[in-house]
């Protein structure tokens, strides 16, 4: 009659006790998931950065634009009222020529 250690393959059995594992994690792989939890924080965070410096890059072309749209605006009224000072120093010798408009009102 054969017993268990005459039957082929049996003493080749890893049971959990013989390989040394438990059903209770330990320390060390709770520790690996933190370790894993502020990988994927950290990654999250320099993308956010990446996403706020191009926000940031994109607002101060903006800014900019509008100096520069504010600059001209004030170099044109500028030169408007240099322009109307001009055309205000010319009317009298306009009066004087008589190339001034004849006005009349209408009463309906």
């Amino acid at each position: 009659m054969k017993t268990s250690n005459n039957l082929k393959g049996l003493h080749h059995a890893i049971t959990m006790t013989s390989s040394q594992r438990r059903s209770i994690p330990e320390v060390q792989s709770s520790s690996s998931l933190v370790l894993y939890k502020c990988e994927i924080e950290k990654e999250r965070l320099m993308n956010e950065c990446i996403k706020l410096r191009t926000r940031y890059q994109q607002i101060s072309r903006r800014v900019e634009e509008i100096t520069q749209k504010v600059k001209r605006i004030h170099e044109d009224a500028i030169k408007a009222a240099c322009l109307e000072t001009i055309s205000d120093s010319n009317t009298p010798e306009e009066k004087a020529t008589g190339n001034e408009l004849k006005k009349m009102s209408f009463e309906y």
